[in-house]
C-alpha cells in the first residue's frame, strides 16, 4: 500500500461524504468505511479503512480563512473558553499564526487534547459548546449533559440534533458566530425534551435481551 493509494482512498471517501452530508452519521460512517475497505488490497490492515473515515473530517482546521474566522469570534466574545486542542488543530494554529493570539488572550485556556471521559466532564460543567465535531453534537444530547451546541460548520452530519433544537448551525462567519454566542449566553437552557440518539437506557435494554436469550 503506497502513500498515493492511501491518499486515493481518503479522496474517494471525502467525495462520498460530500454527497451524503444530509445522511445520519451512522449511515455516513458505514458507507465511507465500506468504500474505503472495498478498494483496499484484501491483505491490507482494516485500520487503514478506518483511518480514511477519520480523515474525512478535513475542513475547518485545514482552512486558514475558516479557522481564523472561528478564532476571531472566540477572541472577540470575551467569554471564558476552555479549548482542548487536537494535535492536528495545534499544528495549523501555529502554521496560521493563531496560536500565540490564543495563548496571549485573557479569555481562552488552551489545554492538550483530552480523553473521552475528560471531555464528557468538561461538557457537563460548561455553559454551552462551540464545536465542529459531530461526536460532541451527539454526546451533548445525553441526559447527564444536555448542553446547547453551536456548530461552526455550514452543514452537520448530525441533523437529528439540529432538528431537535439541541444544536444550531452557526456557520463560519465570525460576526454570525459572535451573534450566536451572545444570543446563547442570554438563554443557554435546552427546552427540547427529545433524545434523538437514545435516552441512556441502552444497558437496560441489552440486559433484557440477554436475559431472554440466555
Amino acid at each position: 500500500m503506497t502513500l498515493t493509494s492511501v491518499e486515493t482512498v481518503v479522496g474517494k471517501a471525502q467525495t462520498a461524504q460530500a454527497e451524503i452530508e444530509t445522511a445520519s452519521q451512522i449511515t455516513v460512517d458505514e458507507l465511507i468505511t465500506g468504500l474505503a475497505w472495498a478498494i483496499l488490497e484484501p491483505k491490507t490492515n482494516r485500520s487503514l479503512a478506518e483511518q480514511a473515515v477519520r480523515d474525512t473530517g478535513l475542513g475547518n482546521v485545514d482552512d486558514k480563512i475558516i479557522l481564523s474566522s472561528i478564532i476571531q469570534a472566540i477572541l472577540k466574545s470575551n467569554i471564558y473558553f476552555i479549548f482542548p486542542v487536537h494535535p492536528r488543530t495545534l499544528k495549523h494554529l501555529k502554521e496560521f499564526n493563531l496560536y500565540e493570539k490564543l495563548k496571549k488572550s485573557k479569555n481562552v485556556l488552551i489545554i492538550p487534547s483530552v480523553g473521552y471521559f475528560e471531555i464528557l466532564e468538561l461538557m457537563k460543567k460548561c455553559l454551552f459548546i462551540l464545536t465542529d465535531s459531530g461526536g460532541l453534537q451527539e454526546e451533548s444530547t445525553a441526559s447527564s449533559i444536555r448542553k446547547k451546541v453551536l456548530v461552526v460548520r455550514k452543514t452537520t452530519d448530525r441533523p437529528e440534533s439540529t432538528s431537535s433544537d439541541l444544536s444550531e448551525i452557526v456557520g463560519v462567519n465570525p460576526e454570525k458566530i459572535l451573534r450566536s454566542i451572545n444570543k446563547t449566553l442570554k438563554n443557554p437552557k435546552i427546552e427540547s425534551n427529545e433524545f434523538p440518539f437514545g435516552n441512556g437506557n441502552s444497558t437496560e435494554k441489552i440486559l433484557k435481551i440477554l436475559n431472554k436469550r440466555f
